[in-house]
């Protein structure tokens, strides 16, 4: 189920937030927005589907595994890139 965007921000705007918080709103244009490396594209109002988004900027660039770098981040890396793998 989709959820318009104008419910979306008047539940979040409705919020009561700190006064140094500051929220932002993206409009979809021409059916799509992203939203944390994900774009959302929703041409059908009763499905939707998403895509991993990435900037112009984007470089690919990782932390070779065998560098001189915690075992913890080595691990959370390797997580977070099969998590992406299977969105």
């Amino acid at each position: 189920m989709f959820i318009p965007l104008e419910v979306q921000c008047h539940y979040i705007f409705s919020l009561k937030a700190p006064q140094q918080d500051r929220f932002t709103m993206e409009k979809n244009v021409s059916h799509k927005l992203t939203f944390l490396d994900v774009l959302i594209v929703n041409k059908n109002p009763n499905f939707s589907l998403t895509i991993v988004y990435r900037q112009r900027i984007f470089t690919g660039l990782l932390t070779n595994y065998l560098s001189f770098t915690s075992y913890s981040y080595k691990v959370g890396l390797t997580k977070a890139l099969v998590d992406r793998a299977y969105l």
